[in-house]
């Protein structure tokens, strides 16, 4: 006969002989518990993953570098935010002009090139005056730009390396023409000794009484300040007024001169002129056979012509 209580109590759970009553561990087998099989590693599952995928993904190399789930995940992540931007491909050697054309108007600023406000350059410049590009300047360097497929910060750039150069030249030639000044006024002061004052005056005169016939004179001694002390044109200018003596018009009418009409050579041949056309008499005349009064005035005449004999030649 079958003994139902045993079969409803074995079907329960209950073990024979585990003791009336139950308690503390009563269900439990001789044996422990049931053993449990280990969970499968992350790794494990990543490579079981891969293992699924078609062969030409398996040896991809964006695959292969990911080693677990979560490093795929976050490439996912980033690779979705890079779809929200515009990405160029990196120029090719095999690349042609309509390509390198493509790739440089993407680059471009859309509304052209703008010279900036205020250009940036090195401190050794602070001191000098910033130039300001010329429209020639601007349109050349917007047409390297443009083939070069800038972009605006890179124009901005080029600006400012442009001006520095250009600062650069200007600081150069500005040092080049002092050392030259000064090594032509030395030069001179050598050559024409006790004279140079002299020299210089009747050259500067001349100069004077020429410009105002032929101004481009003066437009040329301006533009070049090496030209207007090369010693040749100073030598140039004193001889014409050796050679010219009173043919030249009156120097200082047009204000350029830096000396007056009075001490001009040609104005103080003038007023040696007048002198002895004024006191002809008293000096062609024998002081012994004056009286004291005329004796003493034509001493005054002579020495005033000495006066401005001696500013002609010197003492």
């Amino acid at each position: 006969m079958i003994d139902l209580h045993k079969t409803f109590r074995e079907e329960a759970g209950e073990v024979e002989g585990a003791g009336e009553g139950g308690g503390l561990g009563s269900g439990f087998s001789s044996g422990g518990a049931d053993p449990v099989a280990p969970a499968e590693t992350s790794d494990n599952s990543y490579q079981q993953f891969i293992s699924t995928l078609p062969e030409e993904l398996q040896s991809n190399p964006t695959i292969q570098n990911t080693k677990s789930f979560d490093s795929l995940a976050s490439q996912l992540v980033n690779a979705q935010s890079a779809l929200g931007s515009k990405r160029l491909q990196a120029p090719q050697e095999d690349w042609g002009a309509d390509e390198w054309e493509s790739f440089n108007s993407e680059l471009r600023p859309k509304d052209g090139y703008k010279v900036p406000d205020e250009v940036s350059v090195s401190e050794e410049f602070d001191n000098m005056e910033i130039p300001q590009p010329s429209e020639k300047s601007v349109e050349d360097l917007t047409q390297f730009a443009t083939e070069m497929g800038l972009t605006q910060k890179q124009f901005d750039g080029l600006v400012s390396r442009y001006t520095e150069l250009q600062l650069e030249g200007e600081s150069k030639m500005s040092a080049h023409n002092k050392d030259a000044i000064h090594k032509y006024g030395a030069d001179m002061a050598e050559e024409w000794g006790n004279r140079f004052d002299v020299n210089m005056k009747a050259a500067n005169q001349t100069f004077d009484s020429l410009t105002q016939e032929i101004p481009e004179l003066a437009e040329l001694m301006e533009w070049s300040p090496v030209i207007a002390n090369h010693p040749a044109v100073l030598k140039l200018f004193h001889k014409i007024s050796e050679i010219s003596g009173d043919a030249l018009p009156m120097a200082g009418s047009s204000g350029a001169s830096p000396f007056g009409q009075g001490e001009s050579i040609q104005g103080i041949k003038a007023q040696i002129q007048q002198l002895d056309t004024d006191n002809e008499g008293l000096i062609m005349t024998d002081p012994a056979s004056m009286n004291m009064a005329d004796r003493s005035k034509r001493e005054d005449v002579l020495q005033k012509r000495i006066k401005l004999y001696s500013k002609l030649y010197g003492n």
